[in-house]
């Protein structure tokens, strides 16, 4: 589980702190109007929560916490924007716990590490790829999907190590030997299955995405 080694101590409140605060901040900014309005919004909120937690559950790992599978987040984030995403992924997050493949104590340390860090990052460098780069189709899979995606579990990742070795839950060498080494791959991993599934939703239905449009990105208006 994420969170060995973590169920007490300032890591542990440090955690409980900042995703409690982007949780609330989450459910203030969601669009709950439009999510409970339209039936459409609804099925893709839904379904992709229950994506989550079969990507979730497909996961490997030598030591406790330092468990290796595909987040979702980039995906998540670009479909519904930060807010609606944070929620999808608490929600699979609670369905984890609820079906005793995770710990409650285990909650906020991966709500921190495998949600907020990842979400914000995803989104956040969707704003920066629009702003600098032109409105394209390929910019937006090549550097908004793939390296965003890649970029969002690399910030989980480094995020772990820091937060692990900090708090005395695993020397840094162990980290670096079984986590941290598998990087390059884990990021690759990312990158590919959000970067698949988000193709297929910009090929068949480009408007069913928040973050995209085909006016934007396809007509270049």
């Amino acid at each position: 589980m994420l969170g060995v080694g973590l169920n007490s101590g300032w890591g542990w409140w440090l955690c409980l702190l900042l995703y409690g605060i982007g949780l609330l901040l989450a459910m203030w900014a969601a669009p709950w109007r439009k999510l409970l309005s339209q039936r459409l919004l609804q099925h893709l909120f839904l379904g992709a929560t229950v994506l989550l937690i079969g990507l979730w559950q497909m996961r490997a790992g030598i030591s406790p916490g330092l468990s290796i599978h595909i987040l979702g987040a980039t995906l998540v984030a670009l479909m519904f924007g930060w807010a609606l995403a944070v929620v999808a992924m608490s929600l699979a997050l609670l369905a984890m716990v609820l079906v005793g493949h995770l710990g409650w104590d285990d909650f906020p340390v991966r709500g921190l590490l495998m949600i907020l860090i990842p979400v914000l990052v995803s989104y956040g460098h969707h704003l920066l790829i629009r702003r600098l780069l032109p409105k394209n189709f390929f910019v937006y899979l090549l550097g908004t999907v793939f390296l965003g995606a890649g970029l969002s579990v690399a910030a989980m990742v480094l995020a772990t190590v820091l937060l692990y070795s900090l708090a005395d839950v695993y020397s840094l060498q162990k980290l670096t030997h079984e986590y941290l080494v598998f990087l390059p791959l884990i990021m690759l991993s990312e990158a590919m299955v959000n970067g698949m599934l988000m193709t297929g939703l910009m090929a068949n239905y480009p408007n069913l995405i928040r973050t995209f449009g085909a006016k934007n990105y396809i007509d270049g208006h």
